[in-house]
């Protein structure tokens, strides 16, 4: 029952290999992911700092890859995705109206979670897979703000969405709110999490194609692309990996 052995690959590496470009970029630049990773810039030792944490998210993400060393690479996530929630939580209560600054907050949390879910689900201790499950709604509510968001959003996130998707770019940032909050309601509700969870990680995975790739294709020097397509793609994996974790719990629970 819920071994570490019947642990999913498939959303685990795509984090990994979102954390892995993100990594690269890291090094490549000797920073932070821009906008993202909430580093001030003057802080003592910056570069220093950010090429650690570079290296260390290679090593993470590389360890994903494999299922002896899969819950040394969470650990190490958790420990530098906790850094980047505080980070973002700190200035999030000081101005608790900025809408920006929770949205990163929950994006950090998001991939905080698939590190913890990650870490569970290769642990040895009672009932991991049901731990790991329970932990995962925690994305439903990192979905719920990402819908919210983007209705705040509403129009100057239009100019993400490719022109060219009809009938208009203003409808797909619509959209894209009601499926987050149908997600989110699924995930949290238990309704039909199986299918949302992993819609929701689809999504976000076409975010990365639509959105993050072409930008890093017309501007392949331009660090800002290649850290958000390092966390597009981690953001997806983290999703996936939730799904993962939520499907795993209704195959245990349909077998007794």
């Amino acid at each position: 029952m819920g071994t570490p052995r019947s642990t999913p690959n498939l959303g685990r590496r795509v984090f990994g290999l979102g954390v892995i470009v993100l990594g690269v970029a890291g090094v490549a630049s000797r920073d932070f992911a821009v906008d993202w990773q909430h580093v001030a810039p003057d802080v003592p030792g910056r570069a220093v700092l950010a090429e650690m944490a570079a290296v260390l998210e290679l090593i993470a993400g590389i360890f994903l890859f494999s299922r002896r060393a899969a819950r040394a690479g969470a650990l190490i996530l958790i420990g530098l995705f906790s850094v980047y929630v505080l980070l973002w939580l700190i200035p999030a209560i000081g101005a608790p109206s900025n809408v920006g600054n929770w949205g990163n907050f929950f994006e950090e949390t998001l991939a905080l979670t698939a590190s913890v879910v990650a870490f569970i689900s290769f642990g040895s201790g009672p009932d991991p897979v049901k731990r790991a499950a329970r932990i995962s709604r925690v994305a439903g509510i990192c979905s719920l703000w990402f819908g919210t968001e983007h209705l705040i959003y509403l129009h100057p996130a239009a100019g993400y969405v490719p022109n060219w998707i009809p009938p208009n770019q203003v409808f797909w940032v619509g959209a894209t709110a009601v499926f987050f909050y149908l997600a989110g309601i699924s995930i949290l509700t238990g309704v039909l999490d199986t299918v949302g969870s992993l819609l929701l990680a689809v999504m976000l995975l076409l975010f990365q194609i639509l959105v993050w790739i072409p930008k890093v294709v017309a501007a392949p020097h331009d660090h800002f692309m290649w850290s958000a397509n390092g966390v597009a793609l981690a953001f997806a994996g983290a999703a996936w990996v939730a799904a993962d974790a939520i499907k795993r719990r209704g195959h245990v629970s349909a077998g007794g």
